[in-house]
């Protein structure tokens, strides 16, 4: 029975997909939720730009004085909780007991350490559909959650990511069409 149910937030549409997606579970279960944020230097609202990858790793090595770093850090740190809070404030509207929470390191294994952590029974996260180089590069935070994770994962996608079904168009039709959609 699926009691506690982890939501890997981030900033794609596919993340609030999974948050909208868990509402419903938890609902229908009356499961509780927990909305987990990971801070990452390589995340998406951090804007801090390196000199050359690397060196925002060490403020003193780029152009970014220490100081504007960690005022930089604190505003992408507020601006998430706040975010994780509005959510969570969703979910309670509707009667779901929400908590919310931000760790900091890498996203692929902070979700699957604070899962356990947690004793979750569910991990809910989006897909943002990197695939080829760019998966290969960036590497997959929901693939790696799904094999790491010590409960079940349901990885949620928008429908542009979702396959091209086969029909009976030639293969240079489907092919134009994937390529425009």
């Amino acid at each position: 029975m699926i009691k506690k149910i982890l939501v890997a937030m981030d900033h794609s549409i596919n993340a609030i997909q999974a948050f909208e997606v868990a509402m419903e579970i938890a609902e229908s279960c009356h499961a509780r939720l927990m909305l987990l944020h990971v801070l990452s230097i390589e995340g998406e609202g951090y804007q801090a730009h390196p000199v050359f990858p690397g060196t925002y790793l060490y403020p003193a090595f780029s152009d970014i004085p220490l100081n504007r770093f960690q005022q930089e850090w604190n505003k992408y740190k507020e601006k998430e909780l706040h975010r994780l809070a509005i959510l969570s404030e969703q979910a309670k509207s509707v009667g779901i007991t929400t908590e919310i929470t931000q760790k900091f390191g890498n996203p692929r294994q902070e979700i699957c350490d604070f899962a356990k952590e947690w004793n979750a029974d569910l991990i809910l996260m989006g897909s943002r559909g990197h695939s080829g180089l760019k998966e290969l590069v960036l590497g997959s935070i929901s693939n790696y959650v799904v094999h790491h994770a010590l409960c079940s994962v349901m990885v949620v996608r928008t429908p542009n990511q979702l396959a091209v079904q086969p029909s009976t168009n030639s293969s240079a039709e489907q092919l134009r069409f994937m390529i425009s959609t």
